[in-house]
């Protein structure tokens, strides 16, 4: 018979396990929703989208969602063997996945340098996705994890500001200039 701590153990990974399923599958969904948002408004207002994205940018988004949506139902699916086999999910997985979905908001951010001032994409509608990993984090029920999260967010964006300050700054609002400003941002 298993003892009481093995027991409350094994209930935990299966909680945590249960709980990782859940955060893959919010992150997958709301990537999922917004890829054909993009693609709708690509399809209905084609003439505004083409006028910030060129066609090989929007076939470069699609196909990026597609692979991050991909990535995150694999990743379900493997967490649902895991569970099913009364696996433990390794805590390097865990650290390694943080940063690699922490770190999609500032490729986003980067990629949009192409289309506008660097200081400008650091405005765009990706740099608010890193509350929703940081967010998404507690589902993982370890504060470390969390941590590790908003501290790699947090670097990320702090690096790619410094290197947009000193980038083209022609016809940028003087308030973005203001490197506390990004600072702040960035904690």
């Amino acid at each position: 018979m298993a003892q009481p701590d093995e027991e409350f153990e094994q209930a935990l990974d299966r909680e945590v396990l249960t709980s990782e399923q859940l955060r893959v599958t919010l992150l997958a969904t709301v990537m999922a929703a917004g890829a054909v948002v993009f693609v709708l408004a690509n399809l209905v207002a084609r003439g505004m989208v083409e006028r910030v994205f060129t066609p090989t940018m929007v076939v470069g988004i699609v196909v990026a969602s597609v692979c991050f949506v991909s990535y995150e139902l694999w990743q379900r699916a493997w967490l649902g063997t895991l569970l099913a086999r009364g696996g433990r999910l390794p805590p390097w997985v865990v650290f390694l996945t943080a940063a690699l979905e922490a770190s999609l908001p500032t490729l986003m951010l980067y990629a949009l340098t192409g289309v506008t001032r660097p200081l400008n994409a650091l405005m765009l509608p990706p740099s608010y996705m890193y509350f929703l990993f940081i967010g998404l984090s507690t589902l993982r029920l370890d504060l470390k994890v969390s941590v590790w999260t908003g501290l790699i967010a947090s670097v990320e964006y702090g690096l790619l500001s410094i290197w947009a300050l000193g980038q083209d700054t022609t016809g940028v609002e003087p308030l973005f200039l203001v490197p506390s400003i990004h600072l702040a941002k960035s904690v």
